[in-house]
């Protein structure tokens, strides 16, 4: 079938709406409401794999993660820049912080990466979700195919055009080039 991986983010990189709260280690009392600024994404299990971010520590998420109370969860991934601010380098020790994932540039390729914390999606319901895939050879996919497969789940689902990455990271820095 040509599909290596799927999975789905509320966001994907170049056009992503962030979303930002305040986290803190829980061994670490924090005054005046101040913490690390760390920008929210909602995920599937499976993103990292279908984009090709690399699991630094611990594990990925697996369906069970993302069951229970929406609003409430006992596992969280961060990236690489949160890990260091919270952790200064030093090993995850908390159990509710399951792993650390590499550093995405979500914004902009010339903007540094920022804090992010992963959510597993059922604890997040969302209105709209990107698919993401990751094909197993360059040819193109056959979209007949993965419309119709969406369809076979979620037969009023609403689907946009499809884009590979390299089109969304260049349309991305379009505006950038032009003005240069």
């Amino acid at each position: 079938d040509g599909i290596e991986a799927a999975g789905a983010i509320r966001g994907i990189p170049m056009k992503s709406v962030p979303f930002d709260a305040l986290f803190w280690r829980w061994d670490k009392p924090v005054t005046n409401s101040q913490g690390n600024l760390a920008t929210i994404r909602v995920i599937s299990e499976d993103y990292f794999h279908a984009m090709g971010i690399h699991v630094a520590a611990g594990r990925d998420f697996v369906r069970q993660d993302g069951l229970g109370e929406v609003g409430k969860t006992n596992a969280v991934i961060v990236n690489q820049t949160l890990a260091r601010t919270l952790w200064e380098g030093a090993p995850v020790q908390t159990a509710d912080v399951i792993g650390v994932v590499g550093d995405v540039r979500y914004d902009s390729m010339d903007r540094a990466p920022v804090a992010e914390v992963y959510f597993p999606e059922g604890v997040f319901p969302q209105d709209e979700f990107a698919l993401v895939l990751r094909l197993r050879t360059k040819a193109p996919p056959d979209l007949q195919s993965i419309r119709a497969a969406i369809h076979d789940v979620e037969r009023d689902v609403f689907i946009a055009d499809f884009q590979m990455m390299d089109q969304v990271i260049a349309g991305s820095e379009a505006q950038r080039r032009f003005m240069v």
